[in-house]
């Protein structure tokens, strides 16, 4: 990983603009096409599950909510543990596991 992005197996250090005293992440465990589930919950207690890879980003989680729940993705915001998850993060950023708990907040409409 380099700059939240997955670095991929045929490119070169150079080739995804790395250079001298950068930083890249090793990521071990659940990769590829192995899918962790995630329990998507809101704050009226709705839930959903979400099959995600752990290289996943959470743009793709927030694509895979919309589809099944037809939430706007801009009003979107899904938090772990006090944290809100940022967009263009993989998941495995945020070490999620098989069955975790994620908080999906969207804010109330115009007199709601």
């Amino acid at each position: 990983m380099f700059s939240g992005k997955l670095l991929a197996d045929d490119k070169t250090l150079s080739d995804s603009k790395i250079q001298k005293e950068c930083t890249i992440q090793l990521c071990l465990g659940l990769m590829g096409g192995e899918k962790i589930r995630l329990i998507i919950k809101t704050l009226m207690g709705n839930i959903t599950y979400v099959d995600a890879g752990a290289s996943d980003s959470v743009d793709s989680v927030l694509d895979l909510i919309k589809e099944q729940q037809g939430y706007p993705i801009e009003y979107m915001r899904l938090v772990f543990h006090g944290m809100v998850l940022e967009k263009g993060r993989a998941l495995f950023d945020y070490q999620l596991e098989n069955d975790d708990i994620i908080l999906l907040i969207i804010p109330l409409g115009p007199g709601g």
